[in-house]
This record gives C-alpha cells, sequence and structure tokens, in this order.
C-alpha cells in the first residue's frame, strides 16, 4: 500500500471501533478481544486510554506494512508526552489538520496548562470543526468517558478552562501544504494577496480573513508564495 491507502486505512479502522464500551473506572471493556489489543499497546488496568487507542490505531496499520519501527517507543500513556515524544523525534507534527492524524489536547485549568491531555484519530474537517474518533470520551466530549465515540470538536488553539489542541502527529509520508502555522498567519497572507495582487485575490476569490488550510488559501500559496517569501 503507498502512503495515501494506509492513510485511508488509518481512518477506516478507528471508525471500525466506534462503539466499544469501557468497564467503568478504565477496567477494560465489554469486548475481550478489544482489551487484548489494548494490553498489547500497553495499556494497563485503570490507566487513562486515550493515547493507547490512537497508538492502536496507528500500530495497526503501519506496523502490519512495516512503514515505521518506531511507534512502539514514540507513543506513550499519556497525550501530551506522545506529542513531545513526537515532536522531539523529528516526525512531522504541526496545526494544519490532515485526515488519518493523531490529534492531541492539553487540559487547561484557570489558564494554566496541566500535564493531563486527551489524544483522538482525524477523521475529516472544515473551516471550523474536526470530526475525530477518540477513545476515552462521552457524549459531553470529556477526556474521561467510558466509550470510543466519533466527535465533532471546534479548533481551540486557547482556551481558559477545558481542552486546548496542542496539534496534529502527521501519518508517516503524509503532510499538509500550507505552511501557515495558525489563522494569523494565513489572514496576513491573504490581506497582502488582496492589497497587492487583487486580481489574483478576485479570480481566486480569496477574502482578506478566513481559514489558513482550505483549497482557497492553498491555491493562491501555490501561485504566490515564492513572491510573498521574498517580499
Amino acid at each position: 500500500m503507498n502512503h495515501k491507502e494506509l492513510q485511508s486505512k488509518v481512518i477506516d479502522t478507528a471508525l471500525g471501533y466506534v462503539g466499544m464500551q469501557e468497564i467503568k473506572g478504565n477496567l477494560g471493556w465489554t469486548s475481550e478481544s478489544f482489551e487484548a489489543k489494548m494490553e498489547s499497546v500497553g495499556w494497563k488496568p485503570t490507566h487513562a486510554w486515550c493515547a493507547y487507542f490512537s497508538e492502536l490505531v496507528w500500530s495497526e496499520v503501519y506496523d502490519a506494512h512495516g512503514v515505521s519501527s518506531e511507534l512502539d517507543d514514540l507513543f506513550s500513556g499519556s497525550a501530551t508526552k506522545t506529542y513531545r515524544q513526537f515532536e522531539g523525534s523529528g516526525w512531522n507534527v504541526g496545526t494544519v489538520p490532515v485526515p488519518g492524524s493523531v490529534v492531541i489536547w492539553r487540559l487547561v485549568k484557570g489558564g494554566k496548562p496541566s500535564w493531563k491531555g486527551h489524544a483522538g484519530i482525524l477523521i475529516d474537517f472544515n473551516d471550523a470543526y474536526m470530526t475525530t474518533v477518540e477513545g476515552n470520551t462521552n457524549a459531553d466530549g470529556s477526556r474521561e468517558g467510558e466509550v470510543v465515540a466519533k466527535k465533532r470538536r471546534k479548533y481551540h488553539f486557547k482556551v481558559n478552562n477545558g481542552l486546548e489542541l496542542v496539534g496534529f502527529i502527521y501519518p508517516p509520508g503524509i503532510e499538509p501544504h500550507v505552511p501557515f502555522l495558525d489563522k494569523e498567519e494565513g489572514d496576513e497572507f491573504r490581506e497582502w494577496v488582496n492589497n497587492y495582487r487583487p486580481q489574483t485575490a478576485k479570480q481566486l476569490d480569496l477574502d482578506k480573513r478566513g481559514s489558513w488550510f482550505n483549497s482557497f488559501i492553498t491555491r493562491a500559496w501555490e501561485m504566490l508564495g515564492d513572491v510573498y517569501d521574498d517580499k
């Protein structure tokens, strides 16, 4: 399989686990086969399991095809530690959504980030929301729940209380083509195009404000990125 096919398989694998039900207290699952799989990636009774679930999905796809032997070393039972380890290894991570990525959040209380976090698999996205499959969640979207569930979440990179998006761990061989780290950088480019290349902005229907990763801004960057970098 090529990287695109494996990326699609990650999504299908994650969706296939939706509905797996926990035995309350992180003590296991009603499915013995699922519990055995979670134990194979390091989960132990009472441990929070969202990051282990993400590891399971990636491992089932990538280990089976020999894409990466690093995964066991890079994943952790801690979502925030998992992100740090992937980032520190030189793996491609970032803030632009890519389907099949591992999504990492951290818990913020009173404006102070904690070591606690949450993880899931990105299934799809649009300008305002992303669709994920997450372990250890519930109907309210908690980081401590009882089921594998499909969720719809906004992009919250700055919060005072709750789950703050840290970023995405990209699937092997897959990465975004837009170089902006956030909406602020994207809007700066959008405004530059509208001010200095108004005909191109009109041709592409590129507004001064909007998504930093959709097809409109991607096409504009392909046409004008080199000029913008040299400005």
